[in-house]
């Protein structure tokens, strides 16, 4: 349906610098009516040449800016020559359970407003969303898919009884069997291929192959089906034995997520035999990275149980699992706990705690440090993992309430070497 709009979205983008017509970036979001949508370009972008899209709705409670922060997923759409699209649902939600649902009609505009700021390549345009996102995603290309390149689902779908006016050229999707906020749909007796039965018909499918278990990393175990004797289309289907964990009622929780799409084969190492997601990163972009291992890896890790989607609800704001350093955990916080106003309100600081990274099952008291950017207070220069030096700085400590993921925790700062004791209680989402 965007084809016609994009086409002359294009000849607006050619007459009009990109530059000239974006003045929204990153966190700062881009206006559209009265809703917004957040977007970062590729390192290394020219300007001119067309970009693969990655669509991608974000989580219940979350909104677009996280996205565009993430380290598993921004970080390597940059890497990769890929222009993230992160929309934000109203109230921080998505309207998924209605065909009439009015966030079709504004993740349509979204992409026209895109090709008006941009020059969009529409033969590569992707989906992506997990949880309430990921039934957001089905939803939209149920009902304006025909220009979509592909669907890549998490952890949500849509009622698989329904006829989809509309179709992308192919479709993954990965979906937990324990999962309990956005139930496993299993099919007639205990059927696991029915998380997708609706494409499968759709698309003319005949009997998927089992493809047997596979690892991403060593700490999820995927099991993968794929129907590639269909009439139009590919099918992809990855589960985990993974599901939701939910510590208060009406949260969401944090979703044990994972993802996977083309599995590396002897015949095909780098994944880029086949075409589709594949295309989005592969030999067509200036970009390409050859030991591409995945499609979709701009996403990276995405549905690892941790990485930005873990966030923690304090008095003052949230604490945000930012990334891994191999096996120091990099979090960031609130600054309004740093005593003396050495630091912005408007900063956030960042943790360091070794130990923590990839834990996810054996988490217990950790200590670190912290930095933030600020007015200098300590004696001594502190160099992070990251090579940012500076003298605003402390040490804190992190205690669990218990060792596996997901859980609460009280964290404790403190100034320069001073003993952590200013307390934050972090809730989990």
């Amino acid at each position: 349906m965007l084809i016609r709009a994009f086409g002359l979205a294009f000849a607006l983008v050619l007459a009009h610098p990109v530059a000239a017509q974006t003045p929204c970036h990153g966190d700062v979001a881009c206006p559209l009516g009265d809703r917004s949508y957040h977007v970062l370009e590729p390192d290394g972008w020219d300007g001119t040449t067309p970009l693969p899209v990655l669509l991608h709705f974000h989580g219940w409670q979350r909104q677009g800016d996280l996205i565009v922060r993430h380290d598993r997923i921004a970080r390597h759409t940059r890497l990769r020559g890929v222009l993230l699209v992160a929309p934000n649902g109203e109230r921080r939600t998505w309207r998924f359970r209605t065909a009439a649902s009015p966030d079709v009609a504004f993740a349509d505009a979204v992409l026209t407003d895109l090709a008006a700021r941009y020059p969009i390549d529409p033969d590569r345009i992707y989906v992506s969303g997990y949880s309430f996102g990921g039934a957001m995603a089905w939803r939209f290309v149920c009902q304006s898919g025909d220009d979509i390149a592909g669907l890549f689902g998490i952890a949500g779908t849509i009622h698989q009884s329904e006829t989809c006016p509309e179709a992308p050229r192919e479709v993954r999707h990965v979906h937990g069997l324990d999962d309990t906020v956005m139930d496993f749909p299993f099919g007639p007796d205990g059927d696991t291929t029915h998380p997708v039965s609706l494409w499968r018909t759709q698309f003319g499918c005949g009997a998927g192959q089992d493809l047997g278990q596979w690892n991403l990393v060593s700490f999820l175990t995927f099991t993968r089906t794929e129907w590639t004797d269909c009439e139009t289309g590919y099918i992809a289907l990855d589960l985990h034995p993974g599901g939701t964990s939910s510590r208060t009622a009406g949260s969401v929780g944090n979703l044990t997520r994972s993802w996977a799409a083309h599995r590396p084969t002897p015949d095909d190492p780098d994944c880029s035999r086949r075409g589709g997601f594949t295309s989005i990163i592969g030999t067509q972009s200036k970009w390409n990275v050859p030991m591409i291992r995945t499609t979709l890896a701009a996403l990276a890790l995405l549905t690892a149980p941790a990485f930005a989607d873990e966030v923690w609800q304090t008095e003052t704001g949230a604490i945000i699992y930012e990334a891994d350093l191999g096996h120091v955990a990099v979090l960031s916080f609130p600054s309004d706990v740093i005593p003396g106003g050495i630091v912005a309100q408007s900063e956030r600081a960042r943790a360091y705690f070794p130990g923590l990274g990839g834990n996810f099952d054996n988490r217990s008291t950790h200590t670190g440090y912290w930095v933030a950017t600020g007015t200098p207070t300590c004696t001594a220069t502190l160099t992070t993992l990251e090579a940012i030096s500076t003298q605003t700085w402390g040490r804190v400590t992190v205690v669990f309430d218990g060792p596996a993921f997901p859980t609460s925790f009280t964290m404790y700062v403190g100034t320069c070497w001073d003993e952590p004791m200013i307390e934050m209680r972090g809730l989990t989402q």
